[in-house]
């Protein structure tokens, strides 16, 4: 096959820096169909197990437990440089490690001695109907380091030529759940264009009860499929049946049931689902 090695390639030497590395389906941006991917224990060992069990190709994902990254998901240049200084300022450091899947998006790794949860700001809408937000991934999560990027059909890349395999985790700025707070608080306040428009509340992902249950509000119009996929992607779907996972099942179709997204929904839960170590088929319709 012509997709590059990036698993096999980088997986071993980024786990001796100090990163937690996990092996991202080729033509995604996470782990899919890797069972408790948040949780493994990664060792060497279990590099290898990835490797030979059919993840060579895979792209190379980073939990951040322990690295923790601020993802500008915003499409306007001007917003994400201003974004960029703002965080260099509140942290003290210059010259972030950068991450580029489809520009002018940013992602700045850094890393954490105290764990927190995600922390996200309102989602905006701008004139031109782009959604914009900035997120603080963190435990629970993880960024896509090395991979062909979905979208673009190009790889990731790392600008100013210093990537994350030739830099060590105990080297990149820390961020502390305060700080987190205080850029996603800036970023409200001083960064985003009186133009944008609100589209969705921030969040806090507080408790695992809470965090691991996106879909206990009414139907919310700033829920997309695309939303849906992604809280999927942070939780296990060994969770008790009426402890969270009869929850999720409901919130989805609370939300998608009648509506285009109706099927995808569906499906979206049958392949989460089907992950469990007690899964019977059939049981979703």
């Amino acid at each position: 096959s012509d997709e590059p090695c990036y698993f096999r390639q980088l997986a071993h030497k980024l786990l001796d820096l100090g990163y937690e590395p996990i092996p991202i389906t080729p033509g995604f941006k996470y782990p899919k169909g890797l069972i408790e991917w948040q949780s493994v224990e990664i060792t060497h060992d279990q590099i290898d197990a990835w490797i030979s069990d059919g993840c060579e190709n895979a792209g190379v994902g980073i939990r951040t437990k322990n690295a923790p990254a601020v993802d500008i998901d915003c499409h306007d240049e001007n917003v994400v440089a201003r974004t960029i200084e703002m965080v260099e300022e509140v942290l003290g450091y210059q010259h972030f490690l950068r991450r580029i899947g489809k520009a002018p998006k940013a992602l700045l790794p850094c890393g954490t001695g105290n764990p927190f949860s995600k922390i996200s700001s309102s989602k905006y809408r701008s004139p031109d109907g782009k959604e914009h937000k900035l997120e603080i991934l963190a435990d629970g999560q993880q960024f896509v380091a090395y991979a062909i990027h979905p979208d673009t059909e190009s790889p990731y890349t790392w600008e100013d030529l210093i990537d994350l395999a030739n830099f060590p985790r105990k080297d990149l700025p820390l961020l502390t759940k305060e700080l987190a707070k205080e850029i996603i608080r800036r970023f409200e306040k001083e960064i985003v264009p009186e133009s944008w428009v609100p589209a969705s509340k921030a969040k806090e992902e507080g408790t695992r009860d809470d965090t691991d249950n996106p879909f206990i509000h009414a139907r919310l119009e700033d829920i997309t499929i695309e939303d849906f996929r992604s809280d999927l992607e942070v939780l296990d779907p060994n969770m008790t049946r009426d402890g969270g996972w009869l929850n999720v099942l409901m919130g989805a179709f609370h939300q998608f049931s009648s509506t285009p997204d109706e099927e995808e929904a569906k499906a979206l839960c049958i392949e989460w689902s089907s992950g469990a170590a007690n899964y019977k088929e059939g049981e979703i319709e």
